[in-house]
């Protein structure tokens, strides 16, 4: 891809735009952190169920809306192997 070229305040050619990258250690780290934020947050979500419950127990909070957030982690929960141990998990924060 070749860059837009511009005169700077010199009279000199100044190279503008996107300069194609030779390798990997130059493209810096924003691809590895958009990868680890796309796998990090289902977990961060998935997570977050505990402390969401027990806030909701203690303040009597809107089941209804909970529950519509909540709906992927709630699926997981009725229809896959996942149901022990998220139980597990929602009972260490004390919301069962």
């Amino acid at each position: 891809m070749e860059a837009l070229r511009l005169f700077d305040r010199e009279g000199e050619w100044v190279n503008i735009g996107f300069a194609p990258m030779d390798n990997e250690a130059e493209q810096g780290p924003g691809f590895g952190r958009v990868v680890w934020i796309a796998v990090l947050l289902p977990f961060i979500y998935i997570l977050s169920i505990g402390p969401v419950a027990l806030l909701s127990k203690k303040t009597g909070g809107p089941r209804q809306t909970i529950r519509n957030l909540y709906f992927p982690v709630i699926w997981l929960h009725e229809h896959t192997p996942l149901k022990r141990p998220l139980e597990i998990y929602v009972s260490l924060w004390g919301a069962n």
